[in-house]
């Protein structure tokens, strides 16, 4: 399953988010986001794209734009 969730304006981090961010298995954001860990990936739109569309029926996917 893929979420898609707005960050809104200002910092490129998660605080705007109003999720619980530890179920999900993977967090895609693009690379100029400033938070980091082992589930979350910063990756050009392409990539992210490719990455959801191999493992969106195998894995609970929050891509933030």
């Amino acid at each position: 399953m893929v979420t898609i969730a707005g960050n809104g304006m200002g910092k490129y981090d998660f605080s705007n988010l109003n999720l619980n961010l530890s179920v999900f298995h993977k967090i895609i954001c693009d690379q100029n986001f400033i938070e980091n860990g082992n589930n979350i990936l910063k990756l050009k739109f392409k990539d992210a794209q490719d990455y959801i569309l191999q493992n969106f029926e195998k894995e609970n996917i929050l891509y933030v734009v």
